[in-house]
């Protein structure tokens, strides 16, 4: 049961990392683009 247990909390902890470093990655080039956008106009 513990064995289960822990791959099963694993998981959604590798994920999350995953999808935070995704969205960091994503939303510096967004937030960049959003900011020079808004000054151009």
């Amino acid at each position: 049961m513990t064995g289960s247990h822990e791959v099963r909390g694993s998981i959604p902890l590798g994920s999350i990392i995953i999808c935070n470093n995704l969205g960091a990655a994503l939303w510096l080039p967004l937030s960049y683009l959003s900011h020079y956008s808004v000054t151009l106009i």
